[in-house]
């Protein structure tokens, strides 16, 4: 006689917790670094254990000596050392870390099968589906351009062709962080591809789109104007919005784009339904305020990660941020201000509780594209006056991309409801961080 299957109820509890035990394990994986060193000690690659680069440091004598295609050759040598270093790092802890799970209903590991009817066939047929539909053994490459560096990834994340533009730029702490900006951005899309990878099949079949694939998202409505230009990753190619919401996609005449995907009203390929994420983000807000910051007319600040009553930029103003999450109620850009993303060990993240006005700028010191994401929680429209360079996610408000000018709005916005004005060319440029890891989420 078979032993019955386990009921719903008494898995819950369980799964909730092992999905709690997940989190945790991903989120200690970025904790962890390994460095490789070229064998002459003037190339230096620090990669974290989510198979991301922290750092590239490249001794100045390389840059004196002007060869483009060496230097790009030992950086890349480098790096995939130390990539290579760091999966097999994480590996190793991951194994130790399944080994370890109490599956729910499930014996542990090295333990007989249970002899629930069915259980050793379906076991079966799950790991030969996964093994024959994993998208790392699809033979496959990533291409991301950042400032003079272009990189291309193939899906074991390995740097297969690294080209540094001549002549080499003087400024070696931009080259450095476009280096790193250009491998991590080719990584992220190889971790999540932006295309199908199931061969053989035409259009989008069965497809489950993350956040990190869509240029536009709303859990609402979309408009946009006329001869909107929504391009992807460098601008290159066209990307991809998503309506998960049920009161329409309405697109301007004489546009051009990628895949519109829709949960209602709208249907891709062979009359097939695409699944998209709900947006549905909170974050856990420190319970340590510290005093507001308001900088005056063309004042120059810094501020460490932490949570702040308010930040208020007035006109000409500069404040420089660093790696970590930033937590304020309001954050206000006026005309000509600008965040100053110092993004030398890691990216910046903000959450905005209450009110967010944008008619500055975010720059990335080093001169490449700033690496920051923000989240709003508020329910008041933003409206981005100013040419916007980065992640924004409001879930609870409309984001309105007004017609701007170069440098145009660039990364990634994912919101309630979604208002672009005609005319528009905006870029995808995802985050680096996967959504479900940003930090400082509830």
């Amino acid at each position: 006689m078979t032993t019955p299957l386990p009921s719903l109820s008494s898995l819950i509890g369980p799964l909730n917790t092992l999905v709690r035990a997940i989190s945790d394990f991903e989120a200690s994986l970025g904790t962890s670094v390994v460095s490789q060193t070229s064998t002459d000690g003037k190339v230096t690659v620090v990669v974290n254990g989510d198979g991301r680069v922290v750092s590239i440091t490249i001794d100045p004598s390389l840059i004196a000596a002007g060869d483009n295609v060496a230097l790009a050759n030992s950086v890349k040598a480098v790096a995939n050392v130390a990539l290579a270093a760091a999966i097999a790092q994480s590996a190793a802890k991951a194994v130790t870390f399944a080994t370890g799970l109490q599956l729910p209903g499930l014996p542990d590991y090295g333990v007989p099968q249970p002899d629930f009817a069915g259980f050793g066939p379906a076991v079966t047929l799950v790991n030969q589906t996964a093994l024959d539909n994993n998208p790392c053994n699809k033979a496959r490459t990533f291409q991301c351009s950042s400032g003079p560096v272009h990189a291309t990834i193939d899906s074991d994340r390995r740097i297969v062709t690294l080209v540094i533009d001549a002549p080499l730029s003087e400024d070696i702490t931009f080259l450095q962080a476009s280096l790193v900006d250009a491998i991590n951005c080719a990584i992220g899309q190889s971790n999540t591809p932006p295309t199908d990878v199931h061969d053989g099949v035409g259009g989008i079949v069965g497809r489950t789109f993350g956040f990190e694939n869509l240029v536009l998202y709303a859990n609402g409505a979309i408009n946009t104007g006329p001869t909107l230009q929504l391009l992807g990753v460098g601008c290159q190619g066209f990307g991809t919005m998503g309506n998960a919401g049920t009161q329409g996609t309405t697109l301007g005449q004489s546009s051009n784009f990628g895949s519109i995907v829709s949960r209602a009203p709208v249907i891709i390929g062979s009359l097939t339904p695409v699944v998209l994420p709900v947006l549905q983000v909170s974050a856990n807000f420190p319970t340590t305020v510290l005093n507001p910051i308001s900088l005056g007319t063309n004042a120059h600040a810094s501020a460490a990660p932490a949570y702040y009553r308010s930040i208020t930029l007035g006109g000409g103003s500069q404040l420089t941020v660093t790696a970590g999450v930033y937590f304020t109620d309001s954050l206000d850009l006026e005309t000509n201000s600008k965040i100053i993303v110092d993004a030398t060990n890691g990216p910046v993240v903000f959450w905005v509780k209450n009110s967010f006005i944008f008619k500055g700028a975010f720059v990335d010191k080093a001169g490449v594209f700033p690496r920051i994401w923000v989240g709003y929680l508020g329910t008041t429209g933003v409206t981005l006056v100013t040419p916007y360079q980065g992640s924004l996610v409001a879930p609870n408000a409309q984001i309105t991309l007004p017609s701007v000018g170069a440098p145009k709005h660039v990364g990634s916005f994912h919101a309630l409801h979604l208002q672009v004005g005609p005319g528009q060319t905006i870029c995808h440029h995802p985050f680096e961080i996967p959504f479900q890891n940003i930090p400082g989420r509830a």
